[in-house]
């Protein structure tokens, strides 16, 4: 395979990433008028799709690797493409937001612990007196201008 060829391919898929991101933005957007929110088939949808061609990525660059280790390719990615892909999957995985008050958080971090508190207030509202008693916990916000 060409080089045009296998960074035709890698666009595609950050291509599909993107679209898939669009989508759920434009259905988060759509759900938000809506009384009977409704968003759980199309983050999963989403994820599916994301994680689709996000394998398939690692596939393609991972066959340029291999081609390139065993000398059947003399030319991989750009090297600027090749940093930019760096960067931008060590600021998904590792990156930190700063808050006001001096901690830092990450998406992973966000995600996991808006899981454990939807799934606690899903599980207050199904349990007998659940609402006795609860106290309000307050999290700081991060606003824009924090970071």
């Amino acid at each position: 395979m060409d080089n045009n060829q296998m960074e035709q391919h890698i666009s595609e898929y950050l291509y599909g990433i993107g679209s898939s991101l669009i989508s759920l933005g434009e259905t988060l957007c759509q759900q938000i008028q809506s009384t009977n929110m409704n968003i759980h088939g199309q983050v999963k949808e989403m994820a599916d799709k994301i994680a689709i061609n996000l394998h398939n990525l690692s596939a393609e660059l991972e066959k340029t690797r291999f081609n390139l280790l065993s000398g059947k390719e003399d030319k991989a990615i750009s090297l600027r493409d090749a940093e930019t892909l760096k960067v931008a999957l060590f600021h998904l995985l590792h990156g930190k937001t700063y808050t006001h008050n001096g901690q830092d958080t990450d998406i992973v971090s966000e995600l996991h612990k808006l899981e454990y508190i939807v799934s606690s207030l899903y599980r207050m509202g199904m349990l007998p007196n659940s609402g006795q008693g609860v106290n309000e916990y307050t999290f700081d916000k991060i606003h824009e201008k924090d970071i």
